[in-house]
């Protein structure tokens, strides 16, 4: 029956004129479809004031730097080390080592959504990682998060109240702390006890 299922044809749900009109829609380049920052809503914005907004934002030089290099491949050999020096003492297993180990090198992308609740829209950056040099070792280091999260008490998700009644009674496993200080997570050094 599975196989009788999966031969039959689907039946469209949308006219081949609204098929027609997202294709044109797509391939319209004056145009830039973004999700909105909030509330499952699709934003049409011209790709022009789109852009000029994003590259406004990158201006700001307080928050963006202009890199003389790309920083890619040291952070792969980094990481790399780092990685064969866990598996060495044990701290990881070959498994883990392997999922872990970089093999990309796809840089982070910086993309925004409209906030369209406030006035005149600004774009919220987004910083898609996916596939890049630590991808696989965020995935790692958030599952460990989402359990210390699910542990907080409901309502209390003010970030103080984590860091002064919560953090420093959870036990942080030592390589996973070792991974958030390579990520560049050093405050965490003055909240966590082993």
């Amino acid at each position: 029956k599975f196989r009788t299922i999966m031969h039959e044809r689907t039946q469209a749900n949308i006219t081949k004129e609204e098929m027609a009109a997202i294709h044109n829609l797509k391939n319209n380049r004056e145009i830039t479809i973004l999700p909105a920052d909030k509330g499952r809503t699709t934003v049409i914005m011209d790709t022009e004031q789109y852009e000029k907004q994003m590259n406004e934002m990158l201006q700001d030089r307080n928050t963006y730097e202009v890199l003389k290099r790309d920083p890619t491949e040291a952070k792969k050999r980094k990481l790399k080390t780092v990685l064969k020096q866990l598996q060495e003492e044990k701290k990881i297993d070959k498994q883990t080592y392997n999922h872990l180990i970089p093999t990309a090198s796809i840089i982070p992308r910086i993309y925004g959504t409209p906030k369209i609740h406030k006035p005149g829209a600004p774009l919220r950056p987004i910083i898609d990682s996916m596939g890049s040099v630590t991808y696989n070792l965020s995935k790692f280091i958030s599952s460990d998060w989402l359990l210390i999260f699910t542990l907080l008490p409901h309502r209390k998700s003010d970030e103080l109240y984590f860091q002064t009644n919560t953090l420093h009674t959870i036990r942080i496993k030592p390589v996973i702390l070792h991974f958030l200080l390579f990520l560049g997570a050093s405050k965490l050094k003055l909240t966590c006890t082993f």
